[in-house]
């Protein structure tokens, strides 16, 4: 913002007149009377709708005399009809000092025009706080509906190693079952055939036993990841405003690989698709 003050050091023309003084003086001399002729085009310019000429013939007036009560409040009419009520308030003022009286009701539609503005500028203000809010929430609502989408995957995920982990104690139950029919069949058929039944349990029940573990272990695995570990790449510091998308977007010129820096991510991210400015992502080639 430039808030350097503004020199006046223009060199000065040698008059010693007074400028509106005389030129009042000389017309009056001449016999003729500027401020009613002025006064008059004023009126009619307004009447007219020409309120901007109005308001010029006015303020050439005021130059000529400042002390013309009727101009002051005329001008105050015709800032009102522009609908600047502050500038008319102060015509108001500057009529009654000089000995005129405003009609009670332009001071009213003056004031009621004021709090009129007063109520538009608090609108706008509220308005613009609304629209702030609004911004917040939907960010928020896009966050939310990225991380529902990543719990949705996972939950998939999980849901189709307990179906692996179910089949697989679904065998070690009919393994357990031709155990106890083969044991049967061995005690009355001999050592020999007890012997093979014995041997072929085992294996059956060895193999069934690794399945479970295998099983067991990537439901502990998906129940409880461990923090993946970041793969070499380029790194991303964190901007304001910046979103997965929006990073993927500038890095690889496609949005749709965000997943690929979350995945790389994971540890620094704590699981979420959150950023925070200043944070430095790892960006997987």
């Amino acid at each position: 913002m430039y808030n350097e003050p503004v020199l006046f050091d223009d060199h000065p023309r040698g008059s010693d007149s007074q400028g509106l003084r005389e030129i009042a003086d000389a017309l009056e001399e001449r016999g003729i009377d500027a401020p009613s002729a002025l006064y008059d085009e004023a009126l009619e310019l307004a009447n007219e709708g020409h309120l901007g000429q109005a308001r010029d013939r006015l303020r050439m007036l005021l130059c000529l005399d400042p002390h013309d009560g009727q101009a002051h409040l005329l001008l105050a009419k015709v800032m009102v009809a522009q609908g600047r009520f502050a500038d008319a308030l102060s015509q108001l003022d500057q009529a009654a000092a000089c000995g005129v009286r405003p009609p009670q009701e332009l001071r009213e539609q003056i004031e009621a025009g004021r709090q009129g503005e007063l109520g538009d500028s608090q609108g706008e203000r509220v308005a613009a706080r609304a629209n702030v809010e609004l911004k917040t929430l939907r960010e928020e609502a896009r966050r939310l509906r990225s991380e529902n989408a990543y719990l949705e995957q996972l939950t998939w995920d999980l849901t189709r190693k307990v179906r692996r982990w179910t089949a697989t104690s679904a065998v070690i139950a009919l393994t357990g079952t031709l155990l106890v029919g083969v044991t049967l069949f061995a005690g009355s058929g001999g050592a020999a055939a007890t012997t093979e039944a014995t041997t072929l349990a085992a294996a059956v029940d060895a193999e069934a036993a690794a399945a479970a573990a295998g099983g067991v272990a990537a439901v502990e695995g998906a129940a409880a990841p461990s923090a993946p570990v970041a793969p070499k790449g380029r790194t991303y510091v964190v901007q304001k405003g910046d979103t997965l998308g929006k990073v993927a977007q500038d890095v690889y010129g496609q949005a749709s690989r965000w997943t690929d820096i979350r995945d790389a991510n994971k540890a620094a991210l704590k699981g979420g698709i959150a950023l925070k400015v200043g944070q430095e992502l790892v960006i997987p080639e």
